[in-house]
């Protein structure tokens, strides 16, 4: 009776061991989503004086700035973000790709909200200069 313990046990912790590294793997990609998504947040305080240079200018605004500009976006992103991290968290997935894809596709977001709402400016800066 003790060898089928000892062997249980053994098998235990075999299962235990090969866990961690996926589970860290998983946490690192919704910290990264969540961080993503309150830098998302936190930008949102710029947009602010972009919103208002942009409407003193007369010229017509790129689709991206637009888009990156508009209320659905601003607040879109970061709900969306919380939504796929709870979905995450509480379905567990098995598979790490979708936590992978979470993090990528919000930091891709992030990206996109820092660049193409402060772009036209940029390029009337560049074209200032001689």
């Amino acid at each position: 009776m003790a060898a089928d313990s000892s062997t249980q046990l053994a098998t235990a912790v075999e299962v235990a061991s090969d866990r961690p590294q996926s589970e860290l793997a998983r946490g690192f990609a919704l910290g990264t989503a969540a961080t993503a998504a309150f830098a998302h947040v936190l930008l949102l305080w710029n947009t602010d004086g972009v919103l208002n240079a942009y409407r003193e200018l007369t010229a017509e605004l790129p689709v991206t700035t637009r888009i990156t500009l508009s209320k659905a976006w601003m607040w879109g992103v970061p709900s969306a973000c919380a939504l796929a991290i709870g979905l995450l968290v509480t379905t567990r997935p098995r598979a790490g790709v979708a936590y992978i894809v979470v993090a990528v596709g919000f930091v891709a977001a992030l990206l996109a909200t820092w660049h193409f709402p402060f772009a036209p400016l940029q390029d009337l800066a560049d074209n200032l200069r001689p």
